[in-house]
């Protein structure tokens, strides 16, 4: 073992025994004399062994009378964990070669869960870590084995559905269903904790579904099936809310669809100005009876200062096409709160976003200035305040070109719009035309 602090030698003799439930490792100096014995890192019974870890590091601090401290040697640290690093490897192998056998049982039973060869890596780290559920399953389960073809066909399909969608529903199959011991659910745990298995799965999920509704958002955004019928507020403005990702991951939801006199006072409330809450007399405010759509937030440190970024978007309809009375609309909502002194603009950002399908000559003019940035349809002069036109085929492309690589490396297939609108249909019925 090499290190910067020099090379680490040692030598490891790994027993494994036909019973018992030993899982020890043994601390030896050069002399083959055992100083001590450590728990070894494999938590399961079911591999019994004894290892025994030999070196001239251990017989170092043995003549320095520092063994007792030995865990603040950086030399013994590094042979300890390699020796450790080793066990588990072992273990492994034998539990692979068991999970092998045991899956050509259940393949030859026809009763394997899985078709086919495995799509992607993703897949295939499903299908090892449950080959390895299988083979524990009739280990800590001895009857198990003696069940109907299709009381296990059904066990295998639930573990099977459980890693694919939802690993964390593991726990009641283990409990419930297979009624294993807490000890028996923590080892398989620690399966799961091992490959990052479930964090890789939750992690696909939730990439697929964001595809999927990209693409679906898309389809009732410019297909003629929804475009022409789509509702603002009822329907577009329903979806979204529960998909606010598409406009930043760092925001937080702060309202939707309340007055400017409402979001001053969840802005007061999200800097923490009590004071401001007593000595405003909110019924007397004039000119704050506007209603944006959706209202977003997010806190940044920057310094010893809370910084806060407020984000405002106003939503059109697919039919409605952005003209010289949209862009006043947004820009009322901006000068409003710029010119309110209660709305703070000395820590916090205000942006305005309107979006939209369709712009008008008018406002295609308004968004392509020399002296401003594509989009871009106002900014104070303390650069506090910035109100922005977006039409929703940008906003979708620019999420698709944020997701496409982690698409490619999940190997997911999402290629047309179909499939992004049987995801739309199946998840917001309820606020899409018939």
């Amino acid at each position: 073992m090499n290190d910067s602090i020099g090379i680490v030698r040692g030598n490891l003799k790994i027993i494994e025994w036909k019973s018992g439930k030993h899982k020890n490792l043994y601390l030896c100096g050069l002399e083959d004399i055992c100083i001590d014995e450590e728990i070894s890192s494999v938590r399961t019974t079911a591999f019994s062994h004894t290892a025994f870890l030999k070196s001239n590091i251990i017989s170092k601090l043995v003549d320095e009378n520092r063994f007792d401290i030995r865990e603040l040697d950086e030399s013994y640290i590094i042979l300890r964990d390699e020796a450790l690093k080793k066990i588990k490897e072992l273990y492994r192998e034998r539990l692979a070669d068991a999970a092998s056998n045991e899956v050509i049982k259940i393949k030859n039973d026809k009763i394997y869960p899985f078709i086919g060869e495995a799509k992607n890596d993703v897949d295939k780290a499903t299908r090892q870590v449950f080959d390895i559920f299988a083979y524990k399953v009739n280990e800590f389960i001895p009857e198990f084995s003696k069940a109907t073809k299709n009381s296990k066909q059904l066990t295998y399909r639930l573990l099977k559905e459980a890693l694919e969608t939802n690993p964390t529903s593991l726990k009641f199959i283990l409990s419930e269903v297979l009624t294993l011991s807490t000890e028996q659910q923590n080892e398989l745990a620690s399966i799961l904790e091992k490959t990052s298995l479930d964090s890789i799965i939750n992690t696909t999920n939730l990439i697929s579904n964001r595809i999927s509704f990209l693409y679906g958002l898309e389809g009732i955004l410019y297909g003629e099936n929804f475009h022409k019928r789509l509702k603002e507020r009822s329907q577009l403005h329903k979806i979204l809310l529960n998909e606010l990702w598409l406009f930043g991951e760092h925001y937080s939801y702060s309202y939707d669809d309340v007055t400017l006199k409402k979001v001053l006072k969840q802005h007061i409330k999200e800097l923490g100005r009590r004071d401001f809450e007593e000595e405003i007399d909110f019924s007397k405010l004039t000119g704050l009876d506007d209603i944006p759509d959706i209202g977003l937030s997010r806190q940044c440190i920057i310094g010893e200062q809370d910084n806060y970024e407020n984000l405002v978007i106003e939503l059109k309809r697919p039919s409605c096409t952005i003209t010289e009375k949209e862009l006043n609309q947004i820009k009322k909502y901006a000068y409003t709160i710029e010119e309110n002194m209660y709305f703070d603009k000395e820590k916090t950002k205000w942006k305005f976003i309107l979006v939209g399908t369709k712009f008008d000559k008018y406002t295609k003019k308004e968004l392509n200035q020399h002296n401003r940035t594509q989009g871009l349809l106002y900014k104070s002069s303390d650069s506090n305040l910035e109100v922005w036109v977006k039409e929703w085929n940008q906003v979708i492309q620019e999420a698709k070109g944020k997701y496409q690589h982690l698409k490619d490396k999940l190997e997911l297939n999402m290629t047309n719009n179909e499939e992004g609108l049987y995801y739309l249909r199946e998840k917001y019925k309820e606020y899409l035309p018939e």
